[in-house]
């Protein structure tokens, strides 16, 4: 079956054994060995929980140093887009923009993409695939807003340089994540969303005092040229 949590290790505990057998084939006599391999035939090892998102960001930045599932920064065409404000006259446009990649592990991205609304179904159009969308969110109320979400596999929501929601195999399970925002107030919002099989989809909402849980707005996100020259920058 496939092994969620370590979404580009698709099966088993393939990339433990992989690091084992090459521990083994470092070992100084055959007894050793064979004692090691013993070991993995008969189940009774320490199964390592990897964190599959840390692994894909190492392997992204090889390929690229612009890239990667970064935590902070300014740099609005090669970083995260951090700005909060909007002066009179600057474009924005709706929803969010990134891009698609055609595995589920953020590599090769191949064209870019719109997110246009929180009520997202994708089921059947493909297999694996990925996707990542930047750009902005304006604040429905003053005080504590907490985002929820429902998808099949696995996002990584970010509001404000904060991750809120970090879903790795979600599997249909709500997860929350709040914040403490500022009514009309624009902030940077980032989402990843990975998809390995089956049905295909994202919902993503919000709630607040006063307030029950509702989809999050399409009027709420916003993105401009500066988000588009970000995404485009990763693909071939």
């Amino acid at each position: 079956g496939a092994n969620l949590d370590l979404i580009d290790v698709p099966l088993n505990d393939s990339r433990q054994l992989k690091e084992m057998f090459a521990k083994i084939r470092g070992l100084n006599t055959e007894q050793e060995r064979l004692a090691e391999i013993k070991k993995i035939n008969s189940g009774n090892y320490k199964r390592i929980k990897y964190k599959w998102e840390k692994i894909v960001e190492q392997k992204l930045k090889k390929k690229n140093e612009l890239w990667y599932i970064r935590k902070s920064g300014a740099d609005l065409e090669e970083g995260p887009v951090t700005r909060t404000a909007f002066g009179p006259g600057v474009l924005r446009l709706p929803g969010l923009v990134g891009f698609r990649t055609e595995n589920c592990d953020f590599d090769d991205p191949v064209l870019l993409d719109t997110l246009r609304h929180a009520d997202q179904n994708w089921t059947g159009r493909s297999g694996q695939w990925a996707g990542y969308w930047t750009g902005y969110i304006k604040a429905p109320y003053t005080g504590i807003i907490t985002f929820a979400s429902r998808e099949d596999n696995w996002i990584e929501l970010n509001v404000n340089e904060k991750v809120l929601i970090d879903t790795p195999g979600g599997w249909r399970n709500e997860r929350t994540g709040s914040i403490n925002m500022i009514k009309d107030k624009i902030y940077p919002v980032r989402i990843w969303y990975s998809h390995v099989d089956g049905p295909s989809y994202f919902k993503l909402y919000w709630c607040w005092k006063g307030h029950k849980k509702s989809f999050v707005t399409n009027s709420a996100f916003s993105y401009g040229p500066e988000n588009i020259r970000h995404a485009q920058k990763f693909l071939k």
